[in-house]
């Protein structure tokens, strides 16, 4: 069953953006959404190995069964939000 998963948009501490406090990989969502497949193999893209994009977008709590909407960036830090 898909779905679409809702986030808001990363910000830090006095509206800064999350890439700048992010511990990992920061990847960009576009406007449209993307799937979460769609996020792994951008990250692939990005140089990590498929077992880490995979790993860290399990830890950061995404079903693999949605599409994420919402969001201009999710920080990869292995720390759901």
């Amino acid at each position: 069953m898909a779905g679409t998963l809702f986030l808001a948009a990363c910000s830090g501490a006095g509206g800064e953006n999350a890439a700048a406090h992010c511990d990992g990989p920061v990847l960009d969502v576009p406007p449209g959404g993307a799937t979460v497949p769609q996020l792994m193999a951008h990250a692939t893209a990005m140089g990590m190995t498929q077992r880490e994009a995979e790993t860290l977008i399990y830890l950061e709590g995404l079903n693999p069964q949605v599409t994420v909407e919402g969001v201009s960036t999710i920080c990869l830090d292995g720390r759901p939000d």
